[in-house]
């Protein structure tokens, strides 16, 4: 008996791009998706139907933090830093990791990072690459228990210690065990990759080009090869990360990546606010993909325009960083970014940035069946209710949802065949005691910071 969903429209697929279907059927057999057609369901197929529905396939969500998201909410934001990047990051974001490492026992461990993945699921991601520190691994359990697609790239560094000087400029430390820490990747890759056929996978993930000298970064790239897993990792974050990487290697970012073996069409590098039109030029000649995440920059002021990637031929998908999960919304500010920095209108279109977020985030992860709707790809969607005073009348579903639609008009997640949210309720754990579990451990963390002067009291 095949599993069938009925909707009002289908994001399917016309070759290699996306095409919007009326009245058709998407049937599902087992964790794949076995047909999208408008052939009606026989009387024995367990059919879901929406009539005012919109299935789409889940977002590939190709960076983020979950950790971090659910650790450090609201701590961030309308604060005075300068330079911001650097000093959230090194004053505050990676001293209170390290005070999480230290303090939190397993099961508040288990809890924020349940909190991170359920608000990056609800948030319409069925699939994510998330980068965390060794340590960590408990990730891999909680998505297998909550129904995540995860990609996990636990972090690699060389450095031991990045901080400030007595000058103000950053101050970096070398000499750490990136070795070992890669051997442990390689174990974490042994132990819980899945490949295909299931929802967990492993990536390497170096953490960035100035914190991973050269010898680590070139044995990064030869395992990769060998494991046949994709790399991801943080290029040209900061003009002080610029800056560096002239000084000791004289070279550009990208640049330093390409000689370090760091680009190609297995790597993502997330953010790349600092990179040239010449760099642009050469990611898009070596088929590199960058993780756009609009909004984490944004709120320090700073404009990383997605159409700026993409119209230069770079192969760009959407990230969320640590600042909010909610991957509508993620689309909506990049795309929104995009037209103010160009000033016209058309750039950055729905239907681009819902290709963004699917088939481009897909591809990163080389994973041809996911970010799509299509016979052969595994049934990862989401149906959104258009049935709402904010979606109606509709002229084109797609626009609706990306500039006036959220993550709340989600009714259905699917992944890998199975619903996982339904109606605004997740299926597989009680997530109002992971809401309290996990607050509490952040209580905790924010309380021991806020006595370290890592936080202000007032944070409190």
């Amino acid at each position: 008996m095949a599993q069938v969903i009925a909707a009002k429209y289908v994001l399917g697929m016309d070759g290699e791009r996306q095409s919007l279907l009326q009245d058709h059927y998407v049937y599902i057999e087992g964790s794949n998706i076995e047909a999208v057609t408008q052939d009606a369901p026989a009387a024995t197929d367990d059919v879901l139907r929406y009539e005012h529905g919109l299935v789409t396939p889940g977002f590939v969500n190709i960076h983020s933090h979950c950790l971090n998201g659910a650790l450090f909410r609201g701590i961030p934001d309308d604060l005075t830093l300068d330079p911001w990047i650097p000093e959230l990051i090194y004053k505050i974001l990676m001293p209170l990791g390290k005070i999480a490492s230290d303090e939190l026992s397993a099961a508040e461990l288990r809890s924020v990072i349940a909190l991170g993945l359920i608000d990056v699921l609800k948030g319409g991601c069925t699939t994510v690459m998330d980068m965390w520190h060794h340590g960590q691994e408990v990730f891999f359990d909680m998505a297998r228990e909550l129904g995540n697609r995860v990609v996990g790239a636990p972090n690699i560094l060389s450095a031991t210690k990045v901080g400030f000087n007595a000058k103000g400029d950053i101050d970096y430390a070398y000499g750490g065990d990136g070795l070992g820490q890669l051997a442990r990747s390689v174990e974490l890759f042994h132990a819980h990759d899945e490949g295909r056929d299931g929802r967990i996978q492993v990536a390497l993930g170096p953490h960035a080009m100035d914190t991973c000298e050269p010898d680590l970064l070139r044995e990064i790239r030869k395992t990769a090869d060998q494991l046949g897993c994709v790399i991801t990792t943080h290029l040209a974050q900061t003009p002080e990360e610029v800056a560096l990487l002239w000084r000791r290697y004289g070279k550009e970012p990208v640049a330093y990546a390409q000689d370090c073996g760091m680009l190609g069409d297995d790597v993502t590098l997330a953010h790349c606010v600092h990179v040239t039109d010449d760099e642009l030029a050469v990611l898009a000649r070596t088929g590199t993909h960058v993780a756009n995440c609009v909004i984490s920059f944004a709120r320090a002021g700073i404009n990383v325009p997605y159409a700026r990637f993409a119209d230069a031929g770079v192969r760009t998908g959407i990230g969320t960083d640590s600042h909010g999960m909610n991957f509508v919304n993620e689309l909506r500010t990049a795309g929104f970014f995009s037209k103010l920095h160009f000033n016209k209108g058309h750039v950055a279109s729905a239907h681009q940035l819902m290709a963004a977020g699917t088939l481009a985030g897909a591809d990163a992860l080389n994973r041809p069946d996911l970010g799509r709707l299509a016979a052969g790809a595994k049934a990862d969607l989401l149906v959104f209710d258009l049935f709402k005073p904010h979606l109606q009348p509709v002229w084109d579903p797609v626009k609706n949802l990306i500039w006036k639609g959220s993550a709340a008009d989600i009714v259905l997640i699917m992944v890998h065949g199975k619903p996982v949210v339904r109606n605004g309720e997740l299926l597989t754990a009680n997530e109002g005691e992971i809401i309290r579990d996990a607050a509490k451990a952040a209580r905790k963390i924010w309380e021991i910071g806020a006595r370290q002067g890592v936080l202000p009291e007032t944070a409190l």
